[in-house]
């Protein structure tokens, strides 16, 4: 039985179902999914993600990356989305955060977050902050 590109049902699979881009492969060329939300600590990282999100592009799928992080790879997925997914948005854990590393990189204001401009991934990490919340 095939429910994909079935209207009004659209079927997503999320980051812990699709490990790498090989896995994405089989995933989107068995026409298994509509919305592919890949993770990019979960598939690999910068490079693997780029791999992914052009196989399901070149074959139709819809590309929504999911983040449920507040560290580097929130960083990470924002950047990839805007070098090749500028239509796409970014699902994302809401919550207040006490205290973050990452300062306000990781904060969405009015439902959007700015892509960080500086060296690497744009980042500083407050040190200070690890240091506070250290358990050990």
């Amino acid at each position: 039985m095939k429910i994909t590109g079935v209207e009004p049902i659209l079927i997503a699979v999320p980051y812990e179902h699709i490990g790498d881009a090989a896995e994405a492969r089989h995933a989107i060329e068995a026409g298994a999914l509509d919305i592919f939300q890949p993770s990019i600590a979960k598939i690999g990282g910068i490079v693997a993600m780029g791999k992914a999100i052009d196989i399901a592009k070149a074959r139709g799928v819809r590309v929504m990356p999911h983040s449920p992080y507040f560290d580097p790879g929130l960083i990470a997925t924002l950047h990839v989305i805007a070098a090749c997914l500028p239509d796409s948005l970014c699902e994302r854990f809401y919550c207040e955060l006490e205290a973050t590393p990452l300062g306000d990189a990781v904060t969405a204001r009015d439902g959007h977050m700015q892509v960080p401009q500086g060296a690497g991934l744009g980042i500083d990490v407050d040190e200070s902050v690890i240091a506070r919340y250290r358990v050990a």
